[in-house]
């Protein structure tokens, strides 16, 4: 042991302090050393890492004091502070908290586990799906099976959006069994388990339940006739910079699909499921001179060739367009008399496009541009709605030969009594109300009073049946 070295950790010589070798073992300096360290070796604890020296070579032949006062021990002043009563302290507290932990350990089985120390089979077997409570096999295991089940095949949660679409087709589908499985937490949090057939067939089923009954089969059937119209009258005004430019014009299918999600969505009053490869293929047969041209991830559509738009457009005579355009009107006339709405006191929900003709709503979006109502958010009166809605109501079957007009009341819209109640409300004036519907924008004055005594006689009844 060299002690022209620090006597603790005999790495450097340099900054050495000298203790107090006062005979007073209460002020001792290499007594009080002594003292700390004979404390760590009482408790049983290791000396602290920095401590290189053995305890043998510090107590000599005599004990450690006087060892290192015989030998004018000197030490480092970080060395001393490893040896302080408060790192002793530490060092016990430490030592109970591994000890305490060890006697629960061997007691109580930790609730805790890590990856890593879960055995893979087990944690194979304990998984089961979701939708079927069935074990399977993940892919790494299904690779080395010799005779594999597909449907038995198994994968993981792993993103937040599964939880999400799960959480919302079960509870659209009122799937009561699902939804007490999901109400346990988050999918994704608990690494949930499910068969890849399983979450095929959720999948599929789900898609079915969005698909109308058949009471709405037609009415659904038309909504989609009126925004396959608005759809192409969309890429035909894209693809129309090809005639005016050198460049040709092109749209993408996904761009064709939002638009079309977004008409069908809006004429429905739900969200509804549209398929883009049968959407591509109704366009492209709905129109020769297109085609499609995929490029990479993405699909375009557009001409065939650069001639092709000019081609289209200079094919189209005066007269054909006219006898289009009658042949448009006499679709909505047919549509409008089968249309039989009568205001039964309160308005519902989707009743304003429920009163008029999808294809005549189909052409105001045109007319007004549909684009901008296609966007989330839009008013509920869109102005296409709007006058769509009073189109129908200054409708008629037959041509009046008086030139006296009167409005049915089975195609009273709600905006037009909308107006007429929101009119009188604000000015209480028959003229003014009378002034709208000679202009054909609201009900008459008579048939507002008419309204508001069915709307009080109604409210009547009701304290009836309440007994009120």
């Amino acid at each position: 042991m060299d002690w022209s070295l620090c006597a603790l950790c005999q790495l450097d010589g340099n900054n050495l302090i000298v203790p107090s070798a006062n005979l007073n073992p209460a002020v001792c300096g290499y007594s009080a050393l002594a003292r700390n360290i004979d404390a760590f070796i009482n408790e049983g604890l290791p000396l602290p890492n920095k401590i290189n020296i053995a305890v043998v070579d510090l107590k000599g032949d005599t004990n450690i004091a006087d060892n290192l006062k015989a030998n004018k021990a000197r030490w480092h002043k970080r060395c001393l502070t490893e040896l302080a009563p408060s790192k002793l302290k530490r060092a016990l507290d430490s030592a109970a908290n591994k000890k305490r932990r060890k006697t629960l350990s061997e007691d109580i089985p930790s609730s805790k586990r890590t990856r890593s120390s879960i055995d893979t089979s087990t944690q194979l077997k304990s998984c089961l799906c979701l939708f079927c409570n069935e074990p399977g096999v993940f892919r790494a295991e299904y690779a080395k099976t010799k005779h594999p089940n597909a449907h038995k095949r198994m994968s993981k949660v792993r993103t937040d959006n599964c939880d999400d679409f799960v959480r919302k087709a079960a509870a659209e589908m009122g799937d009561a069994l699902l939804l007490a499985k999901l109400s346990e937490g988050n999918l994704f949090a608990r690494d949930a388990c499910y068969h890849l057939q399983c979450m095929a067939e959720f999948r599929n089923r789900y898609r079915a339940f969005l698909v109308p009954k058949d009471d709405d089969t037609a009415r659904v059937k038309d909504y989609e006739s009126s925004a396959l119209a608005e759809t192409m009258m969309y890429i035909q005004e894209q693809l129309s910079i090809s005639t005016h430019t050198d460049v040709p014009a092109s749209v993408k299918l996904s761009d064709i699909r939002k638009t079309y999600y977004n008409s069908l969505s809006r004429l429905v009053g739900k969200e509804m499921n549209v398929n883009a490869t049968r959407l591509k293929d109704r366009i492209l047969d709905l129109d020769s001179d297109l085609q499609a041209v995929p490029d990479k991830k993405e699909i375009y559509i557009s001409y065939k060739d650069d001639m092709a738009a000019a081609l289209k457009y200079a094919s189209h005579s005066q007269a054909s367009d006219v006898m289009g355009l009658c042949q448009i009107a006499r679709k909505i006339k047919s549509e409008l008399a089968d249309k039989k709405e009568t205001f039964t006191g309160h308005f519902e929900e989707q009743c304003q496009e429920q009163s008029v003709s999808p294809t005549l709503l189909s052409l105001m979006n045109m007319l007004t541009g549909f684009e901008s109502k296609c966007k989330e958010g839009s008013s509920k009166f869109s102005p296409a709605l709007v006058l769509a809605q009073l189109l129908t109501y200054n409708s008629a079957q037959k041509r009046s030969h008086t030139g006296d007009f009167r409005n049915n009341a089975v195609r009273e819209t709600p905006v037009a009594i909308y107006i007429a109640f929101l009119i009188h409300s604000k000015t209480r004036s028959k003229d003014l109300v009378d002034r709208l519907h000679s202009l054909g924008l609201c009900v008459s004055y008579d048939r507002l009073s008419t309204l508001s005594t069915q709307l009080g006689n109604n409210v009547i009844n009701q304290f009836d049946k309440d007994g009120l």
